[in-house]
């Protein structure tokens, strides 16, 4: 244990300690290992953990966000969250191929009245991949891979909507 003579004589040589080169630091550690008692590592540690002043770490500024620009804002993932839930949360293969039939269903039953036009278009025209990313974010779909429950029985709703299947290949 450190006492408190030996936390005031710290506190005198940490500046001079810090300041000083190295052959003065050498002179340094001698004199308090006299004074103190103490093996010369101690009081290496001891005069390296004291700090005249606390180090302040620059706050990090938030700047732009890495990577490409989102293209697709709330009120589109809203949209096709309308489309996923009117469809009764089939899987994105299926949904993307029916997105603007279900658009037109929404906007008849005037659901999709606050959303523009422009939005609507974007809507239509997204990925398949994309509304497989999107789909991923939708609290039910957290829960349902939380959760794991038995197959919902939607097979005849699976014959009725074909899936569009590119391989790769070029179709001449």
């Amino acid at each position: 244990m450190i006492n408190q003579f030996e936390m005031q004589l710290t506190q005198k040589y940490v500046s001079q300690y810090r300041k000083s080169s190295k052959k003065e630091r050498g002179q340094i550690l001698f004199d308090y290992c006299q004074l103190t008692k103490v093996k010369r590592n101690t009081a290496v540690r001891r005069l390296l953990r004291k700090r005249l002043t606390p180090i302040i770490y620059p706050i990090k500024r938030k700047g732009k966000r890495r990577g490409p620009k989102t293209k697709y804002l709330i009120v589109h993932k809203n949209l096709l969250y309308k489309c996923w839930i009117l469809s009764g949360k089939i899987c994105a293969e299926r949904l993307v191929v029916m997105i603007p039939d279900y658009l037109i269903q929404l906007k008849k039953s005037g659901k999709i009245n606050p959303y523009s036009l422009d939005d609507i278009k974007i809507v239509r025209n997204i990925s398949e991949s994309t509304v497989k990313r999107i789909i991923k974010t939708f609290p039910e779909n957290i829960l349902s891979s939380l959760y794991p429950k038995k197959r919902k029985g939607n097979l005849s709703l699976y014959k009725q909507i074909p899936i569009k299947a590119n391989f790769g290949s070029k179709v001449t």
